[in-house]
This record gives C-alpha cells, structure tokens and sequence, in this order.
C-alpha cells in the first residue's frame, strides 16, 4: 500500500525551490494566445508573474520578458527573484510507487480522473490548457520534464478573472517509491487553511490510494 506524508511550512520563503516560484510571489494574470482544453498541442502563450512575462511559444523553451521603459529584454527562467508579497504553502508527500507513476498521474487527465473521483479535461502537452474537479480548478502546463517536475499555471473558479497562482511537483527516487515535494505560491493569504488541507485530502491521499 503506498503511503503519504504532507506537511506546512508556514515560511514564506521555504517554498522556494525555483527561481520560477520565487518570481511568482504575487498573483498572476494569464494571457492565452491559443485556445483553452482542445487547442493545438504547444499553444503559445504568455503568463505574467509580478511584473515579469514568463513566455513560450510553439514547445520553445520558456523565457521570462521584462518590461521597462526601454523595451523587452528576455532573460534565461531563473536568472529573476522576487520578495514573496503572498502566501505560500511547502508540503511533502512519499508514495510507495516510482516518479514516473505520479508523473503519469498528475498529467495524464484521464489518470488524474480515475485518481480523484472528479471530472478533468484537456491537454497533458507543456503549454496546454487543463481543467480539474469539474471545471473548478482550470490552468495550465508551464513546464514538465517527464518523470520530475511538473509546473502549472492553477487557479479556483471563485477567483478574480484572469488571476494564477503556481503550483511546482518536484518529484525525486526515494527507493523504489517517490518523494514528492510541492510548492504553491502567489494566492491570497485568505486561501491558505483552506488550500492547505485540499492538497492533502484531494491530491496526496487520492493519488495515494489509486497508485496502491
């Protein structure tokens, strides 16, 4: 049987485990520039993260754009942080299964489906925009490296229009099974009780009991 473990760190700055989540303290706007659930695979698109555009186009690698006075300049994702200005939630999970198996899980909406007992729907390519629980949680794919990490664009359906926080799955070989260590930035403080207890109780134990 797999087992889960999660826990929060209420530090504000332990989550940050990327210089993608430390730049994404505030909430942050998402600007398609493809379709939602059923566009082409590697729509473009262009999110923008406290004052900084994370951009990827066409599965190119993404970018992160500043703007200022003078124009544009891209900058390699990472070389950007910023002081966290909203709540952060760090939690870590283990799982009795190898990485690739959650990673399957966690991008693979049919898998995600079966795993939580809710509707989702779209696309599982990077770029791709997703939906979960019954269209309450939408988003999309910003990065995913297959069998460790997975970065999205998340928001609730009772959210301001337009307003992302991100959420990283940092998964790491512990043995035969997996650590999974998870970072969600850039929400309203108000959120947090809340956030916090539907990680474990939606994600972490579902996941858990449908791996076996």
């Amino acid at each position: 049987m797999s087992t889960v473990e999660a826990f929060v760190d209420t530090s504000a700055e332990c989550g940050a485990r990327s210089a993608l989540s430390r730049s994404s303290a505030r909430a942050t706007r998402l600007q398609p520039r493809g379709s939602l659930p059923g566009a082409q695979q590697h729509a473009s698109f262009a999110l923008t993260v406290a004052g900084v555009t994370l951009d990827g186009r066409d599965g190119a690698p993404h970018r992160l754009v500043m703007s200022s006075g003078s124009g544009e300049s891209a900058l390699v994702a990472g070389s950007v942080e910023r002081k966290a200005a909203m709540s952060t939630i760090h939690q870590e999970a283990a799982f009795s299964v190898p990485p690739s198996r959650i990673y399957e899980v966690l991008t693979d909406l049919k898998q995600f489906s079966l795993a939580t007992g809710a509707p989702a729907r779209g696309e599982s390519n990077e770029g791709g925009a997703f939906t979960a629980f019954g269209d309450h949680i939408t988003g999309r794919h910003l990065e995913l490296v297959p069998g460790r990490r997975v970065v999205q664009a998340w928001r609730a359906k009772t959210w301001p229009e337009g307003v992302h926080s991100i959420v990283r799955f940092e998964l790491l070989a512990d043995g035969t099974g997996t650590r999974l260590v998870f970072d969600h930035e850039g929400f309203p403080e108000a959120e947090k009780e809340h956030l916090s207890g539907g990680w474990r109780s939606m994600y972490w134990e579902k996941i858990a009991k449908h791996v076996g």
